[in-house]
This record gives structure tokens, C-alpha cells and sequence, in this order.
């Protein structure tokens, strides 16, 4: 019975012995290291749009940014295009408009961003006075042309031009325009990041 008792101990002994043995050699015959990982970093693009010189900041509201467009005024070319000529009585007289007399309306948008962007332009006219718009001084209208959206990639700015002119021939040139002080033309400008 003792030998019996000894036997069992020799080979409950044996058997923790061989396991012990595979679990240390699986340890020591497999290689393993360790690393410690840095998370990189990124910076948030700027968006950064100008218009007529003026940053335009995303507020989450309609901005105003004020341009003159009656600064200058032109006499009408024979094909009744706005010419380069300043017109000599309008700029005497000072940002006064007449028949037969017109000008053109200058300013950038610029795309100062980290991103491509588009712009789009809806303009709106009000006044009494027979005025015609373009924004190529060849193609004319009663209402001002709108400029559909237009890309504009980062780094780039672009010259927007609108014309105007009151026809020397338009119907309704008589005195009853004298004295006339509510001629607005507005803009209304939309950027988006290009997608």
C-alpha cells in the first residue's frame, strides 16, 4: 500500500514536472517585444474667404460688405457698351447718374483657405430707374444676371465684374427719375468648401 502511495506521488510529481517543462520552453522558444505608439497630430484647415478685401468670418450669419457702385460713371460707347471714358459731367457732379451714362462694379473674392471652395453670387436690384446689367458688357438685361456657382481652388482669387449702364433710349427717361436717391444693387455671397 505504501509502495502504491509513493508510485502515485512519483507520477503526479512527473506529470506537474512535463507540464511545467512545456510551459516554460513555449515561453523561451517564441520571441516577443513590446512598443509604445505616439498618436500623430493634424491641424484643422483654415477657411478663409475675402471679398472685396474684407474677410468674410463663418458666423453662421449674412455678412455685408459695401462696394460703390455708382463711384464711377462712364459715357456709352456707340454699341452701347460701358466705355473707359469717365463721363466729365458725372464726375463733376458726383456719383449723379443720367441717360446715356454707365459703369462697371470691381471687386475680388479671394480664397485665403486650406481647402477648394465654390462661390456663387445673387445680386438684387432695386430702384425705379430703367437700368441694364451685365456681367460681360455684351450681354445685357432689365435684372441683374446671378453667378451660378464657381470654383475657386485655394491660393486663387478672381475679379468679378458688374457692369451697368441707363440706356440713352430707355423707356421712361424723363424728369420724373430727377432726384431719384434709392438705387441699390446688393450681393449676396455664398462659399462653400468644394466637395
Amino acid at each position: 500500500m505504501k509502495k502504491n502511495k509513493m508510485m502515485r506521488i512519483a507520477s503526479v510529481l512527473l506529470v506537474a514536472v512535463l507540464l511545467s517543462t512545456c510551459a516554460i520552453s513555449g515561453t523561451f522558444a517564441k520571441f516577443t517585444t513590446s512598443a509604445n505608439l505616439e498618436s500623430d497630430k493634424a491641424t484643422v484647415a483654415t477657411w478663409s474667404i475675402k471679398v472685396a478685401g474684407s474677410d468674410i468670418v463663418p458666423t453662421g450669419s449674412a455678412q455685408t460688405v459695401t462696394v460703390d457702385l455708382f463711384k464711377t460713371a462712364y459715357e456709352l460707347t456707340a454699341d452701347g457698351k460701358v466705355g473707359d471714358t469717365e463721363d466729365a459731367q458725372i464726375k463733376t457732379a458726383g456719383n449723379i447718374i443720367a441717360p446715356g451714362c454707365g459703369g462697371k462694379l470691381q471687386f475680388t473674392v479671394e480664397n485665403a483657405s486650406d481647402v477648394d471652395a465654390t462661390y456663387a453670387i445673387d445680386f438684387t436690384y432695386t430702384g425705379s430707374i430703367p437700368l441694364q446689367f451685365s456681367t460681360n458688357n455684351t450681354t445685357w438685361a432689365d435684372s441683374i444676371t446671378d453667378i451660378s456657382a464657381t470654383a475657386l481652388a485655394m491660393g486663387d482669387s478672381t475679379t468679378v465684374t458688374l457692369y451697368w449702364k441707363w440706356d440713352f433710349n430707355a423707356t421712361g427717361n424723363d424728369n420724373a427719375h430727377a432726384g431719384v436717391t434709392n438705387v441699390t444693387v446688393s450681393a449676396k455671397i455664398d462659399v462653400n468648401q468644394a466637395d
